[in-house]
């Protein structure tokens, strides 16, 4: 609590609404958040956003970010879907994971423009490093469906029940595949061990090549 924060964008892109000057007073003088981590494309769906939106003295970090399963390099795509494994994932990652190694970016706001798949993918790979379960995880995912930006569930339903696939959607407008991400993840990385915390980890040190001092200092940071 109080150490990272996550929400979609701030500028306006694309029509949605902007932070007004009453949050920008909030984010600044209330919750004191000294960075904003922007995972969005420049150039592409950032609205040519630079800087910090509440404060342009405060820090400002954007690295592009894929979601979910594109994350994976084991990832091969899914029948008749278009989502498939972007391979700069690996170096946007240690990039990112870096950056949340330094306690001086403290407090931090992570976004997107949802606030919803390459956020909460991110959100993923935090929380299941820092132990949170899975279920817990998917909980705190699956509310961004009383949000404007629509539902987000951990696949598809049929019949009134959720699937076996782990994918929600897969089309030219988005790819939600939080129980497929899951469940690559625990089955290339979970090793011996079996854990979620255990996987994570061992994707970010192997794969991504996060350094093994910076995944330590994450822990220190977060689990006090």
């Amino acid at each position: 609590y109080g150490l990272l924060y996550r929400g979609g964008q701030l500028n306006g892109y694309a029509g949605m609404e902007a932070m007004t000057d009453n949050g920008k007073y909030v984010f600044d003088e209330v919750l004191g958040i000294k960075s904003e981590l922007d995972l969005r494309t420049p150039g592409k769906d950032d609205g040519g956003q630079a800087s910090c939106w509440w404060n342009s003295a405060a820090g400002y970090k954007k690295v592009p970010l894929s979601q979910y399963g594109c994350i994976i390099p084991h990832f091969g795509g899914n029948a008749n879907g278009v989502a498939s494994y972007v391979s700069s994932s690996l170096s946007a990652i240690k990039e990112i994971f870096t950056y949340l190694s330094d306690i001086n970016n403290y407090p931090i706001y992570i976004h997107c423009n949802a606030g919803s798949d390459r956020t909460g993918t991110l959100a993923f790979l935090i929380g299941g490093l820092l132990g949170v379960s899975y279920e817990d995880m998917t909980r705190d995912f699956e509310t961004t469906s009383f949000t404007y930006y629509g539902a987000r569930w951990r696949s598809d339903i049929r019949n009134g029940k959720f699937t076996s696939t782990g994918v929600m959607r897969d089309d030219r407008e988005n790819f939600i595949g939080w129980g497929q991400m899951y469940s690559l993840f625990m089955k290339y990385y979970a090793g011996d061990a079996g854990t979620l915390s255990y996987a994570i980890e061992n994707y970010l040190v192997n794969t991504c090549k996060v350094d093994v001092q910076c995944i330590e200092q994450i822990k220190d940071i977060m689990l006090q």
